[in-house]
């Protein structure tokens, strides 16, 4: 098969997880012998990124806007080469790229899937433009896919509740490259590289905006401190305006001592801070099967995760502890983890065999090819 995979760009510290599952997607489509081709912008675009990709080919549009990310001459190289491929994969929602593929799409009457990625919901800045959007783009995409792609089963109900029928939904969840993040150095370079102190980390990494919940974090963290007065807390990710709102808290905490902001941590560096971490939460507010937790679980991290990241899984297979996304039981979930009645050890190594059996990207993306061979 011949699989265009459309992207808003390959850059991860813009698009985070969502242009993790694609990328990875794509990779493991040449991997398994089929030509894909990765359409995206110049947005971040990194050589050295685009190699690790393997043997796809990469077109990369150039663009205006550093916001709206629009890209250019992008109806030129869809009237050219669109109608060469077998299969058409669009991805994200609130993106320029996907609703203008999306607009010739279906002017030519081609067919195509859809992977939402839990972006269906109107979250963040530009609410009134979301809801025009939405009515214009969203509903109209999603109700003419050929099939809309589910990262988790909530994103089923999501779906379905926009006017998809149930019946041209699939669900395939988030994979991991496991090889990724094993090498375990204890945390040595992250440490090194960051001047990070000996004491033990609770960790955070995500984006900085208010629906990955790093506030409840900061907040629970405060609450437990003085118990477990040899802990540090370090929030790590890409900022998106909420920086200073949970810095200031932080400094009305008076925990300033005892928390490190990091930005956006990256290949290497990413791997050694999740296994110089006793303890990985993510506290997210709403998520959608978060990868953070596949590539912690991989790091064999313990992990600390709330319901409503949409990814139950990991705590019925007992390679995880799942609250209730709210400071208080973030707090309680937290003690439980660092006291004596959980082997922290065993809790990460359940966690990276869990998802290195059920999540790897060889199983994830023989789903999509055989989903795309129908």
């Amino acid at each position: 098969m011949k699989i265009l995979n459309v992207i808003m760009c390959i850059d991860p510290y813009t698009g985070g997880g969502s242009v993790e599952r694609i990328c990875q997607l794509s990779k493991y489509i040449g991997l398994h012998g089929h030509t894909c081709t990765l359409l995206t912008t110049k947005k971040g675009f990194n050589k050295s990124r685009a190699e690790k990709l393997g043997s796809i080919s990469i077109v990369a549009l150039p663009y205006i806007s550093d916001r709206f990310i629009f890209p250019l001459k992008l109806i030129t190289w869809l009237f050219k080469n669109v109608k060469n491929y077998d299969v058409v994969h669009l991805s994200m929602n609130w993106s320029a790229i996907t609703a203008i593929t999306f607009i010739y799409l279906k002017l030519a009457n081609k067919p195509f899937y859809f992977s939402a990625m839990g972006w269906l919901r109107i979250e963040g800045r530009s609410v009134l433009l979301k809801h025009i959007y939405r009515v214009l783009i969203t509903l109209p995409l999603i109700r003419s896919a050929k099939k809309c792609i589910a990262v988790s089963k909530r994103e089923v109900s999501d779906y379905i509740a926009n006017g998809v029928s149930s019946e041209k939904i699939v669900y395939i969840p988030n994979g991991i490259e496991g090889s990724e993040f094993e090498k375990d150095d204890g945390g040595a370079l992250f440490r090194k590289k960051y001047n990070i102190d000996k004491r033990p980390i609770i960790f955070f990494i995500g984006r900085i905006d208010l629906i990955k919940g790093p506030d409840i974090l900061l907040r629970a963290f405060g609450k437990i401190c003085n118990d477990f007065s040899n802990y540090q807390l370090i929030i790590a990710g890409n900022e998106l305006g909420y920086l200073s709102t949970i810095k200031s808290e932080c400094k009305a905490l008076k925990l300033e001592n005892k928390v490190t902001f990091l930005g956006p941590i990256i290949g290497e560096d990413k791997v050694s801070a999740y296994h110089s971490a006793k303890l990985v939460v993510i506290p997210s507010r709403f998520d959608s099967m978060t990868v953070v937790a596949l590539e912690a679980a991989a790091s064999s991290s313990p992990i600390l995760i709330t319901k409503e990241c949409d990814f139950s899984e990991l705590a019925l297979a007992s390679a995880g502890i799942e609250v209730n996304a709210n400071e208080t039981e973030v707090e309680e979930g937290i003690r439980l983890a660092l006291s004596s009645k959980i082997d922290l050890e065993k809790l990460g190594n359940n966690a990276k065999k869990f998802v290195l059996k059920n999540y790897d990207w060889n199983i994830i993306a023989h789903k999509f090819i055989n989903q795309f061979s129908k």
